[in-house]
């Protein structure tokens, strides 16, 4: 395991496809942000045709409403990938297996996670999918949220830049070297959605009202690849960010990239923390 400090406040240790952020806002409590990248050929039971045996009765009962083989297997993926990061968070607590976790969503899509004989588990959860992996993130409690996202790293028209960034990310993706032009956009992109999700808000706020006003951790004397790992995320940087509607929360993000994607990871630190209760939506 390694420890990495990256800025102010924030300490990173990195291990098998997984880390951990620890993070000390002023003037609030500390915050402990996990994360996992799991596989889809690494992850047992996904593309067979019968429910995996580590998805609890509710869970079974949600992956058999689903129709299309591709939303079935991100399901999955995602469920185990979320699994195997609480299983990772309870070092030292009494063993569950995987059909005692279920994973629940709030009304409005925000996954949660539930466990036989415990009820809901005051952490916040976020999970992404892309391709053959996702990426799943924990938050202590404390009244945080985060969110997580992973993107794969692909040029994208120059129409997607006017059309859902602001003019000074504009403007950041243009004077970015031309090596770094593809990741800073996927980048930027990855980050509003992270913090989109740690508001709990989705796509449904337009993604300009997020804006990044800059990344740290880019090397402009290397290519992209080169300086963070061939594979999984490494060394995080910071996201700059700032969001132009009402709320009771400040934003803190970071980014990563490896192996062809990028990864963000995005907490609301709040001014008062309010707790949240709702009932279990599969």
């Amino acid at each position: 395991m390694s420890h990495l400090c990256i800025d102010t406040g924030l300490t990173h240790a990195v291990r098998d496809r997984g880390g951990l952020l620890q993070y000390a806002p002023g003037g609030n409590p500390a915050i402990d942000v996990r994360w996992l990248v799991g596989l889809a050929r690494e992850s047992p039971g996904i593309a067979a045709d019968r429910p995996p045996d580590f998805l609890s009765c509710l869970e079974q009962q949600a992956v058999a409403r689903l129709r299309f083989a591709k939303r079935r297997r991100e399901w999955l993926l995602g469920r185990w990938t979320a699994k195997q990061l609480y299983l990772r968070s309870r070092e030292g607590g009494q063993p569950l297996p995987m059909h005692a976790i279920t994973i629940a969503n709030d009304p409005d899509g925000a996954p949660y996670l539930l466990t036989d004989g415990e009820g809901r588990i005051p952490l916040s959860l976020s999970i992404s999918h892309c391709r053959d992996r996702a990426f799943c993130a924990l938050a202590s409690s404390f009244g945080y949220a985060v969110g997580a996202d992973v993107e794969h790293v692909e040029p994208r028209d120059p129409a997607f830049v006017q059309d859902f960034f602001a003019a000074d990310e504009g403007a950041l993706v243009s004077d970015c070297p031309a090596p770094w032009r593809d990741t800073v956009v996927t980048v930027l992109w990855s980050a509003k959605e992270a913090v989109l999700k740690a508001a709990r808000c989705g796509l449904r706020v337009d993604t300009r009202r997020v804006e990044i006003s800059h990344l740290t951790g880019l090397d402009p004397s290397r290519a992209p690849g080169a300086s963070y790992g061939d594979d999984m995320p490494e060394t995080w940087g910071q996201v700059q960010v700032s969001t132009s509607w009402p709320a009771k929360a400040r934003v803190a993000a970071w980014w990563a990239a490896g192996g062809g994607y990028a990864y963000t990871l995005a907490v609301t630190i709040p001014f008062s923390c309010d707790s949240l209760n709702s009932s279990p939506v599969l």
